[in-house]
């Protein structure tokens, strides 16, 4: 095994289970947060762009059809 190899794969021995397994779970939490903020940005363009455009214009005229 070259220097440099083992070099990498002793970096993180003095790492604890707990200290990894926090880093672990806060990383997945924001990537959770990430991506709920992102979709919602996305589906907030996509809404803005489609309100514009007329899209929604026919959507009261399905309801009142059922109405009586």
């Amino acid at each position: 095994m070259t220097p440099e190899v083992e070099k990498h794969f002793t970096a993180n021995m003095n790492i604890s289970k707990k200290d990894i397994m926090i880093g672990n779970f806060l990383g997945g939490l924001s990537w959770g947060v990430g991506s709920a903020i992102g979709a919602s940005v996305v589906v907030g363009i996509v809404g803005y762009i489609l309100k514009f455009s007329g899209f929604f214009n026919g959507i009261p005229s399905v309801f009142n059809q059922f109405t009586p």
